[in-house]
């Protein structure tokens, strides 16, 4: 039997690569600073790195004005939009 977390681990690993290998070929930079590593099944794996910077971890992620979370609720959303509106 596979193990599942390794193959997600190397999957995960192989995707990065990809990006890299891209965004050199390119001659793009990615600021790994704006990026976040959320894990949503499970615990956090291992560091996480894009063109040899480390992405950092975090439980949630901002995007397009959407929170999203481990949970995939929306809460922080609709609380933050009330926040605005007021």
């Amino acid at each position: 039997m596979v193990d599942r977390k390794n193959k997600n681990n190397r999957s995960k690993l192989i995707a990065l690569n990809q990006k890299t290998d891209w965004s050199n070929t390119w001659e793009m930079t990615v600021n790994a600073s704006k990026c976040g590593a959320m894990n949503v099944a499970g615990p956090q794996s291992s560091d996480l790195t894009l063109q040899g910077q480390k992405i950092p971890k975090t439980d949630q992620y901002t995007y397009l004005g959407c929170i999203m979370n481990y949970k995939w609720g929306v809460s922080g959303t609709i609380k933050n939009n009330k926040l605005k509106a007021s």
